[in-house]
């Protein structure tokens, strides 16, 4: 835990992601993540894939990045979490980018601070619908989030885009 201008920034170890260990593990954090109010911090969520390095590992993630930059538009136009292109994010070292190239891994940066536990839980199974489809393109991703029956929609659509006009803004923004 290191502490921050106005609370703290916890740092979790690397999580298996399609374990459930993982979410006993995150359930000892819900105490710490209903923080209300703390708005110019980040989410960051690192992502990592055995035998792939990190720019073998965006192009494989490169299909779902127009959607998770629509849910985090407003991260996109500042200094501390820039919005590129796949090619300019590879080409950058920048670390204040809004996903950074770390060697080993990915770190998307443009992920908003925690609000609360429902969305550590959104987000870890929006990344696992993510790994379970790795190396789709933009088309298929969003062919996914709006078919009614696919397991993204039924997550986009269960709490934070469950108004269907800003689910509809989102798939324009992310389209």
């Amino acid at each position: 835990v290191q502490v921050v201008r106005t609370g703290f920034e916890l740092k979790t170890p690397v999580y298996n992601l399609l374990s459930p260990k993982t979410d006993e593990r995150l359930a000892k954090l819900k105490k710490f993540a209903d923080i209300q109010g703390v708005e110019n911090a980040g989410g960051h969520i690192g992502f990592s894939m055995t035998g792939k390095n990190d720019h073998e590992l965006i192009d494989l993630c490169a299909g779902f990045i127009p959607l998770i930059f629509a849910m985090y538009k407003k991260r996109l136009a500042n200094d501390y979490c820039n919005g590129k292109s796949i090619k300019a994010l590879k080409d950058s070292g920048d670390k204040m980018q809004a996903i950074r190239m770390c060697g080993h891994y990915i770190e998307f940066r443009v992920i908003a601070s925690v609000k609360s536990y429902n969305s550590v839980l959104f987000r870890l199974n929006f990344f696992r619908i993510l790994a379970k489809n790795i190396g789709k393109t933009f088309s298929q991703v969003i062919g996914m989030a709006v078919n009614k029956n696919s397991e993204l929609h039924k997550l986009l659509t269960s709490d934070v885009y469950s108004d269907p006009n800003k689910f509809e803004r989102l798939i324009k923004d992310a389209i």
